[in-house]
């Protein structure tokens, strides 16, 4: 005769942030939350003004050289320069593509227009999600969000989580921009030395 499982031995696995209160302060999960937050705002601050740099740098330099080029035919009268200045533009303009990209707004969007979000699975807190829905289904989803501990962690932790995957981007795109800046830039600038001297 085999045993009878009895219900109180069963081990549940425990969800994601479940009873997380009582294990740990309140005060210092907000501290988390607080600091992170913090962070990645400074984070995406600093990255926007690199990429502004790059925007306006580039942007100066391609328009000053396009300028130069045309000013009395130089590439006719100099053609040695016309090697470094065309690098030094295709790379300038490679540079500020990818600055534009990282500064480029990207809105992501988990919730179809019309459809309550499952809130176990996506971040009513990111302006994106919620915009779609009516303002009674934004009061009902952040009802339920605020009457659940565990649903306001998890929406609160997928929402760094985005917050970080936009960042990854937009500092992926900016190394790419700098890198060919000064590539371009040391290439152009050690061809047109290299024109003047041979």
């Amino acid at each position: 005769m085999q045993d009878e499982i009895n219900p109180t031995q069963i081990k549940l696995q425990p969800r994601p942030f479940q009873g997380i209160e009582r294990k740990k302060p309140l005060r210092a999960i907000q501290s988390f939350f607080r600091a992170n937050y913090r962070n990645h705002i400074s984070l995406s601050a600093i990255a926007d003004n690199k990429a502004n740099i790059m925007i306006s740098v580039n942007s100066i330099l391609i328009s000053v050289l396009i300028t130069i080029l045309s000013y009395r035919n130089i590439g006719e009268t100099h053609p040695g320069v016309l090697l470094p200045v065309i690098i030094f533009l295709v790379s300038g303009l490679a540079s500020l593509i990818f600055a534009v990209l990282a500064a480029r707004p990207k809105v992501t969007r988990m919730v179809k227009d019309g459809q309550l979000p499952d809130l176990s699975k996506s971040s009513i807190i990111f302006f994106g999600n919620f915009v779609p829905l009516q303002l009674e289904e934004y009061e009902e989803a952040m009802d339920a969000l605020f009457r659940d501990g565990e649903l306001l962690y998890g929406n609160m932790v997928r929402d760094m989580y985005y917050l970080g995957q936009v960042l990854d981007k937009k500092y992926r795109y900016l190394t790419v921009s700098y890198t060919l800046f000064m590539v371009g830039f040391i290439a152009s600038v050690l061809l047109f030395i290299l024109t003047l001297f041979l």
